[in-house]
């Protein structure tokens, strides 16, 4: 990290035996270096989905070989929005997938092992990342098993308080926000753990940071919001909060395919399950209120490629809510048990354990119900 707001950056990426692998770069930054062991590599413009990028293709020569990259490239960060979701400055420095600052493989579902040095975080700055986070002056380094890119904040003025594997980090601790964090926080662990087993990725780690854009995001064990965001009373974010920690089981689907609703709609059907044991049948029946008028402007889940927030958020909970009353709720929790050992990337996989638990009529009529307009 730079003072004038700049990434410079020398990544070395260790590749599995692959004829090709393509990754995608922000395309604000100059690659001065691109090169591999054992393979060719070229670096191009990306057109949609990914315009605005950049795609660097390995081809590997001996694809039975692990091929290292090396990659060597600067500048500025990319637009992530108005107001920008990613941003480097001299009280908070936010980065993620967002902006596209370090490669990615083409996707978005390849999960990595890294260990990242960042120099340039502003010794007082807090910094918090999935994983293990050590610092040394104005150096952090972060070890992560098991993720799909490099995420971290640097604060400054964060405060801990934690509780039963829960850990929140916030500006205003005593805040409106932070104590509902704090207590659906704590309260959504318990009951997803009791479904799952134990999350992925302990401790948890919410980080609420002071940026004007109201946008979340979570990985394993590691969840980002903004003061920004209105707390709406009590539902809606024990449901956001609930929704965030279980994507630590429902695992990053290719967001580009109809496979999605795999990874949302499952995690806000099981959110909105929380709310149904925490806050009681009135809460959730508001907000199954509110997901029913939206769903109405939805299309299938399954058959048309990338999905919309009315089916992603809306129809999709609610098909899984009619299928709960169609084959009763303990089979449904078995298959969603089952599944997030071996979280799904296709709703083939979804499928395959519901007609294991619950029969071969139940998995035809909910493929149907995908399907439907």
């Amino acid at each position: 990290m730079r003072n004038d707001g700049t990434v410079a950056a020398n990544v070395t990426i260790t590749l599995p035996p692959a004829a090709e692998t393509n990754f995608l770069l922000g395309g604000t930054f100059r690659i001065t270096q691109a090169s591999a062991s054992g393979a060719s590599v070229t670096v191009a413009p990306t057109d949609k989905p990914w315009k605005g990028l950049q795609r660097i293709t390995v081809r590997s020569r001996r694809p039975l070989r692990r091929v290292k990259l090396q990659i060597r490239y600067a500048g500025p960060l990319g637009s992530t929005g108005t107001p920008p979701l990613n941003t480097i400055s001299k009280d908070l420095v936010e980065l993620n997938l967002d902006g596209m600052w370090v490669p990615v493989v083409e996707g978005f579902t390849t999960r990595f092992t890294l260990d990242a040095t960042i120099d340039g975080i502003p010794r007082e700055l807090i910094a918090l990342a999935p994983g293990r986070v050590t610092r040394s002056g104005r150096r952090i380094v972060i070890d992560r098993d098991d993720d799909i890119d490099v995420a971290f904040v640097a604060s400054r003025g964060l405060h801990q308080m934690s509780a039963d594997g829960f850990e929140l980090y916030s500006l205003d601790p005593q805040s409106e926000l932070s104590q509902l964090y704090v207590q659906h926080g704590t309260g959504a662990l318990t009951f997803l753990e009791s479904w799952f087993g134990r999350m992925p990725g302990r401790p948890v780690r919410v980080v609420v940071v002071r940026r004007p854009r109201e946008s979340g995001y979570a990985r394993r064990g590691y969840v980002v919001v903004s003061e920004a965001r209105r707390s709406g009373g009590d539902a809606p974010m024990a449901k956001f909060i609930a929704h965030e920690f279980a994507h630590a089981w429902w695992a990053p689907v290719d967001p580009n395919t109809e496979h999605r609703w795999l990874q949302e709609s499952i995690a806000e059907y099981v959110a909105l399950r929380y709310i149904d044991s925490a806050l009681g049948k009135a809460a959730l029946e508001q907000l199954l209120t509110l997901k029913r008028e939206i769903a109405k402007n939805a299309t299938s889940i399954l058959g048309r490629g990338a999905r919309t927030d009315a089916e992603l958020y809306n129809k999709g909970p609610l098909l899984l809510f009619d299928l709960e009353e169609k084959i009763g709720r303990e089979k449904l929790d078995q298959v969603l048990r089952e599944l997030a050992q071996n979280p799904p990337s296709e709703t083939s996989q979804f499928l395959d354990v519901l007609r294991q638990v619950a029969g071969e009529d139940a998995a035809r009529m909910f493929e149907a119900t995908l399907r439907a307009e």
